[in-house]
């Protein structure tokens, strides 16, 4: 989902104002969430129109943002509004850059194994213990309300479905589902603009931001955080919200 139906400027609802102080807020073009995102130094901020089937709430991501919370390195929930009409977010901002970034890309291999210890310290989080239920039951009752409902956009297919309709496409996914699951708490989302580096500096070498590009100078770092993961009890799926790993030196 693009987010062409975020709003162009970024105008907060009193509650949020009340909390947040005055800034120059910057949008942020990447992504394809279907929300509005600004960030000032020290905050980002979400803006997601109400539609009749999302792919997900700001209201969800909250909540596992809050769950979260003392198990990984992820963003602080600030504050949520729901006016009716939009949803808002507005969490803490993760000092770093994220894998994504041109500098990430100095350092290929650090980056990759940073990436997978973020992965890995997720993947290690109890099952039993995430109220989050992503499993393929529960996402293919989802999809099925989805198409039935006509709200799948099949000129958004890839190359290999173009032309197909939104029911075939269901019946193949429903017809070939494994038999059984490997469920772990994942990210939903995890691809590198939502992890972030932060490391220190060190001479000569470059600092990365999560993973990806490099300018010498700076060397990634010292850890990773996730970008909002939402947590889920899924086969082997990511939980959306920022993370963090340590690395050595």
């Amino acid at each position: 989902m693009s987010d062409a139906l975020a709003p162009d400027a970024l105008i907060l609802p009193p509650a949020l104002r009340r909390v947040l102080p005055a800034a120059r807020w910057e949008r942020v073009t990447d992504g394809e969430s279907g929300a509005g995102v600004w960030r000032s130094t020290r905050f980002v901020v979400k803006v997601q129109p109400r539609t009749l089937y999302p792919a997900s709430t700001l209201l969800q991501e909250r909540e596992r943002l809050r769950w979260f919370a003392g198990r990984l390195p992820v963003p602080q929930v600030v504050a949520y509004e729901d006016d009716g009409a939009q949803e808002y977010l507005a969490m803490t901002r993760l000092p770093g850059i994220p894998m994504s970034h041109p500098d990430a890309a100095l350092h290929p291999e650090r980056m990759v194994n940073l990436l997978a210890r973020a992965l890995r310290e997720l993947h290690a989080l109890p099952v039993r213990e995430c109220p989050f239920n992503m499993s393929l039951g529960a996402r293919l009752k989802l999809a099925r309300e989805r198409v039935a409902a006509g709200a799948v956009d099949e000129s958004d297919f890839d190359e290999e479905r173009q032309g197909h309709s939104a029911v075939s496409v269901f019946n193949r996914l429903a017809r070939t589902r494994p038999a059984q699951e490997d469920l772990v708490v994942t990210h939903g989302d995890a691809c590198l603009p939502n992890f972030i580096v932060q490391g220190g500096v060190r001479g000569g070498t470059d600092r990365p931001g999560p993973r990806r590009n490099r300018r010498p100078a700076h060397r990634p770092g010292a850890g990773v955080a996730q970008h909002p993961p939402q947590p889920g009890r899924g086969l082997r799926r990511h939980a959306a919200g920022p993370l963090r790993t340590r690395a050595a030196g």
